[in-house]
C-alpha cells in the first residue's frame, strides 16, 4: 500500500510513510526488533525513498545503510540486490 501512495499521480508521501511505519512495526512486533530479512530491509529502503524524495537526505541515508547491511548479511555481497 505505501508503495501505491507513494506512486499516484498526486503523491502521498506522508500516507505512504505511515503505511511503511506500521508495516515494520508490525514485522518487527512479530518477529522482534532485530529481526532481519529482506522483507524488512525492504521496508528500510522504501522509507529511506520517501525520506529522500522530500529532501531529507541524511535520515534517508542512514534508512538505506539499515537496508543495505540486512541484505549483504542475508544475501552476500556479490547478490544483485546487495
Amino acid at each position: 500500500l505505501g508503495v501505491v501512495y507513494f506512486h499516484l499521480l498526486k503523491s502521498d508521501s506522508d500516507k505512504a510513510m505511515e503505511v511503511y511505519d506500521r508495516s515494520l512495526a508490525l514485522r518487527q512486533a512479530v518477529l522482534g526488533s532485530d529481526a532481519c530479512t529482506v522483507e524488512i530491509a525492504t521496508i528500510y529502503n522504501n522509507i529511506g525513498r520517501v525520506h529522500y524524495l522530500n529532501g531529507d537526505y541524511e535520515l534517508a541515508l542512514e534508512k538505506y545503510h539499515i537496508a543495505l547491511g540486512m541484505r549483504r548479511s542475508l544475501l552476500g555481497c556479490d547478490h544483485v540486490d546487495a
